[in-house]
């Protein structure tokens, strides 16, 4: 997998959906702006990132990713895409965590080459 791989945790949620390039990036995420824009106002103002671990739309995106990399790698690919172009390329795997549903981790990207 090459250096440590990059999670996706509630951080990474939190970077993306402040970004707005990010929502006119990866179009096909667009239908959860408005949610996460109020999960990202609701993190600001309560001064904490895990805020957005509390909020529905987060633990949605967490399973949406895991259905989309079984069944639609297509959308999935847009935003891991999106995460390498604004990390500058780096080599890094990105990896969704395990959670109570899931005991192993989930590579979401092997990386850029």
């Amino acid at each position: 997998m090459g250096p440590d791989p990059l999670i996706f945790d509630h951080n990474l949620a939190l970077e993306l959906w402040n970004d707005p390039l990010f929502w006119e990036s990866v179009p096909d995420w667009e239908y959860y702006r408005e949610e996460a824009e109020m999960a990202v106002a609701a993190a600001l103002e309560s001064r904490s990132s895990l805020r957005i671990k509390a909020i529905p739309v987060y633990n949605r995106w967490v399973r949406l990713i895991r259905d989309r990399h079984e069944n639609e790698p297509y959308y999935l690919r847009q935003l891991t895409d999106y995460i390498h172009k604004k990390r500058q390329n780096r080599p890094e795997a990105i990896i969704l965590p395990p959670n109570r549903y899931h005991r192993e981790p989930l590579i979401l990207s092997e990386g850029v080459s």
